[in-house]
């Protein structure tokens, strides 16, 4: 898979929870820069990659929101809406009509997948819905001015005898102040991130994290009171819960 380094300016009183705009006609100064790796985008358009994966329909809806206006006259181009919208399930067309789908999206210019990972399984009577989490980097625009603004949620999936569809998707703004002023939190540790979700059982010291906490590049495992509590790593440099299962 590849990754590109998108450059990212930010003012270091930016809090993105509201998105601060900078004006792109003038020469705004830059005070603060991160560097955010971005999935290159591969399953858009229709037929250039094959899907071999649950995970590969949640990047493909995005892939498309990434050309979304990318037609040659500058306007907005429908196919990527349409195919995006496409990918959704029955069901939830039936909840969001395809204008309100592409107005949901219409101050977005781009959209860029930082990651896609899996987050366990949502369970509704016998049926078991895989999900999972992403992170993705919008530019969004108001006017002639616009702003990177950093979102993250789930995804749940349904099995159809075409593949899958996606059954639900949650978005929410990340909160950049944490990355900007570098906070050493607790929120930046995923042992008393996972500790203070349990009520901070008292056999468990807050010095204890290494013992029981297993890091896999931006995931975390932690295995605390009879229960493993899995989180990613976001942008911001906080960790945030996924799921949790029962140790057998």
């Amino acid at each position: 898979m590849k990754r590109w380094s998108l450059l990212i300016s930010m003012l270091l009183i930016a809090a993105i929870v509201v998105p601060v705009f900078a004006d792109t006609g003038t020469g705004v100064e830059k005070r603060k820069f991160i560097n955010i790796e971005v999935r290159e985008p591969e399953f858009y358009p229709p037929g250039k990659t094959d899907f071999t994966a649950p995970e590969d329909y949640v990047n493909a809806f995005f892939d498309a929101l990434y050309y979304a206006t990318s037609a040659p006259d500058g306007s907005k181009g429908l196919e990527p809406y349409e195919y995006a919208y496409g990918l959704l399930s029955d069901s939830y067309q039936s909840r969001l009509g395809y204008k309100d789908f592409v107005d949901s999206w219409k101050d977005t210019a781009n959209v860029a997948v930082i990651k896609v990972i899996p987050a366990g399984f949502e369970k509704t009577g016998q049926f078991v819905y895989p999900r999972y989490f992403y992170e993705t980097v919008n530019t969004e625009i108001d006017g002639d001015k616009s702003a990177f603004v950093i979102y993250n949620g789930l995804v749940t999936l349904e099995k159809f005898e075409t593949g899958y569809k996606i059954r639900s998707l949650t978005k929410e703004p990340e909160d950049m102040v944490s990355y900007v002023n570098n906070n050493a939190t607790w929120r930046n540790n995923p042992y008393l991130v996972a500790l203070t979700f349990m009520g901070n059982p008292e056999e468990y010291k807050t010095s204890d994290g290494e013992k029981y906490t297993i890091l896999e590049d931006d995931r975390a495992t932690v295995r605390i009171a009879g229960r493993s509590i899995y989180l990613a790593k976001l942008t911001n440099g906080t960790w945030k819960i996924l799921y949790w299962e029962d140790n057998k």
